[in-house]
């Protein structure tokens, strides 16, 4: 039991001693809580690696999403991209745990995205960072999916809008892209609302030399040059078979502001020039490692 105050020689009872605990320090502003969030959410930001996503037309007639995402192995090991996806997670635990606020700060940067596992059969979440993180679309040609997948894509319906949102690079795009089958997703790729970049699948001839950096010529060059088909043996193909398509396609993505990039094997981690339509026709801005040196 606990002992009862002692009374005093005046038969008054006096009041027990208080330690200071939790309750007697000042609480903390609610901004500084959010300044740390803010700070790690900056690291988080500064720290993430590309992760690679494909996106494609769901089997399942759900009436909530019309997508599927899952993890693309096509350039990265899955492996590697299941440990990216635990440190983003590590790295904003404590923010996304913290409260609703909190969390809602975390999910304006790093979108929550339900991506579905084949092997396990089920469905989890991924933390994607549109600005580094890249998506390859599975392409249809039958009429009907065209419709279907133009839909989901452009009029989504509120889960696959988080998706649509996060689609800022795209890679991977078939060879056969510039085909009349595929004109009807092509028109809906170039619709998304905020997509910066498309990189197309081409084979590349690598090269290396001894450069030196010149002030009137850097590395790799700006200059706007005519594409080596040698170097780039698909697009010779393609300005060969399909010039005038391919023009028209690049122009359309120069006006709403889309990069359209060559990369090996249709990588945006390995892009090697720019395409940029002109009056001459498709010409090309070269990226590292090429440089107007090579030509």
């Amino acid at each position: 039991m606990c002992p009862h105050p002692a009374p005093s020689q005046c038969g008054e009872v006096q009041p027990p001693k208080t330690t200071k605990t939790c309750a007697n320090v000042p609480a903390l502003p609610f901004e500084v809580f959010l300044n740390v969030i803010d700070l790690l959410i900056s690291e988080a930001e500064h720290l993430a690696e590309p992760i690679e996503l494909c996106f494609y037309l769901s089997a399942n007639a759900h009436p909530e999403s019309r997508l599927d995402v899952q993890i693309s192995d096509m350039y990265t090991n899955p492996r590697w991209t299941i440990k990216e996806r635990r440190r983003r997670y590590q790295r904003l635990r404590l923010a996304l745990q913290l409260c609703r606020t909190t969390r809602a700060i975390v999910h304006r940067k790093f979108r929550r995205v339900p991506i579905w596992d084949p092997f396990k059969k089920d469905t989890n979440h991924v933390l994607v960072y549109p600005r580094t993180d890249r998506f390859t679309p599975v392409l249809c040609r039958i009429p009907d999916d065209c419709a279907r997948l133009e839909q989901a894509l452009l009029r989504p319906t509120a889960a696959d809008g988080v998706l649509v949102q996060c689609l800022v690079s795209i890679q991977g795009m078939p060879r056969e892209f510039i085909y009349d089958e595929y004109a009807a997703d092509v028109d809906t790729l170039l619709a998304l609302p905020r997509l910066r970049e498309i990189t197309l699948n081409s084979e590349v001839v690598i090269t290396s030399s001894n450069r030196y950096e010149f002030p009137d010529h850097p590395h790799p060059s700006a200059d706007i040059v005519p594409i080596n088909t040698y170097f780039f043996p698909t697009l010779g193909r393609w300005l060969q078979a399909h010039g005038k398509a391919l023009e028209v396609f690049c122009r359309r993505a120069q006006e709403r502001g889309i990069g359209v990039f060559v990369g090996s094997g249709g990588s945006a981690e390995r892009k090697k020039l720019l395409l940029v339509a002109t009056d001459d026709g498709v010409q090309a801005i070269l990226l590292n490692p090429i440089c107007t040196c090579d030509l």
